[in-house]
């Protein structure tokens, strides 16, 4: 569960510094990334504790993503209406 939680936080960081630059591209990565990831595990482990673990995860990460994405989005909004 150690390695998992680095590994996620360590992905994380690298599609908030995608969706810094570009809003959409880094949340579809995001969330096609995370069903991959999603599918691994599930495929590695199965049961009702993996299943509760797997879906806060996904709830975790769902929430990161769309808070980053409406954060980024608005500021790429107002870069385009400076120039």
């Amino acid at each position: 569960a150690i390695v998992f939680g680095l590994f996620m936080t360590g992905f994380l960081l690298w599609i908030k510094s995608i969706i810094v630059k570009n809003a959409y591209l880094g949340t579809i990565i995001g969330i096609v990334g995370s069903i991959i990831i999603g599918y691994g595990f599930y495929l590695r482990y199965r049961g009702p504790y993996s299943a509760g673990f797997m879906t806060a995860t996904a709830l975790v990460i769902l929430i990161y993503i769309g808070m980053n994405f409406f954060r980024y989005k608005k500021q790429e909004v107002y870069d385009e209406g400076d120039e």
